[in-house]
């Protein structure tokens, strides 16, 4: 993983969060709605709804976010759209993987460069680059698609803005149909949940801002850069280094300048103890945010596996 950024990219786990609408009010004149995909059924209830930490199983992330499309859905329905919810791939519910800064082993490095390239399955970009609703909407007529997405994602006019920490904010709409769903699932403060949501979702992140601001990361990645500068190797942070290094690849096997790029990190490593640096700082801020955040991030368990429970009454509901 390349050292963290001034600015880590932003990154909420499909998980889990699709965004539904709320308002379910009159409907619009709209015409019949076009032939759309069949919506996945929602699987039976989970019999474990949470593990040992208060986070949801796999099973009850899977049916909350199936529950709640299907409410979507419903209330899509009522003012004359299709709404189309779809299984998410297993990818989306494990979440994103620990943080790991790349350390490189020198002898290692030698004789394997920088190892085998990860791969991912690809199979949650493809479900959201495929998602059917998206070329639903691109089928109405632009009076009819403005409809569609007020009653999803409610009046933009009425949007309201909720404080983060760190002085970040989300912005949310209290009407349209994935709001009122919401609120139904997880209580009636939505602005809370949607908080509390964020923080216990974006932890790693706020892990990286924290680690990019410390004077330590900055003092360790200058040192490196030295050192991969003084060995004719000048990148920018070893993530850069690792790509290019990937980029020479000819199948499996590293190339000569793979292998020479890797070798000069791993020791640049060593010198600068930037590895080092970055797992202390991790250890450090995680520590730090996960007991300044302890009450949002439980307060979130408990809301979720609640919704879990509440969800099989709203479907019961007509």
């Amino acid at each position: 993983m390349p050292v963290p950024p001034s600015r880590a990219p932003f990154a909420v786990p499909l998980g889990l969060g699709l965004l539904l609408l709320t308002g379910c009010g009159a409907s619009p004149s709209t015409p019949a709605a076009p032939a759309t995909p069949t919506s996945d059924p929602v699987p039976a209830a989970p019999s474990r709804v949470q593990e040992a930490d208060g986070t949801l199983t796999r099973d009850a992330e899977r049916y909350l976010f199936l529950a709640e499309g299907h409410l979507v859905s419903r209330c899509m329905a009522r003012q004359g759209f299709a709404y189309v919810v779809r299984t998410p791939p297993e990818a989306a519910l494990a979440g994103a993987p620990p943080v790991d800064f790349g350390a490189v082993d020198p002898a290692d490095a030698r004789t394997r460069g920088y190892g085998p390239v990860p791969h991912t399955d690809g199979s949650t970009s493809r479900f959201v680059a495929e998602d059917p609703n998206r070329a639903y909407a691109k089928g109405l007529s632009p009076k009819l698609r403005a409809a569609y997405e007020k009653a999803l994602f409610g009046d933009r006019a009425k949007e309201t803005r909720i404080a983060l920490p760190d002085g970040e904010s989300i912005t949310t709409n209290p009407d349209g149909c994935t709001a009122d769903v919401r609120r139904a699932l997880y209580g009636g403060d939505l602005a809370a949940y949607l908080r509390n949501d964020y923080i216990e979702n974006n932890l790693d992140r706020a892990v990286l801002n924290r680690m990019a601001a410390d004077p330590a990361r900055d003092k360790a990645l200058g040192a490196w850069k030295r050192c991969m500068k003084d060995r004719d190797r000048p990148f920018d942070d070893p993530g850069a280094a690792r790509s290019a290094a990937w980029k020479t690849r000819k199948g499996d096997r590293p190339t000569a300048t793979e292998t020479a790029i890797a070798v000069a990190d791993a020791e640049c490593r060593v010198t600068s103890r930037l590895t080092t640096v970055l797992q202390q700082l991790d250890r450090t801020y995680r520590a730090r945010l996960t007991r300044e955040r302890a009450a949002q991030v439980n307060a979130n368990r408990a809301t979720r596996a609640e919704a879990v429970r509440r969800a099989g009454r709203l479907l019961a509901e007509r």
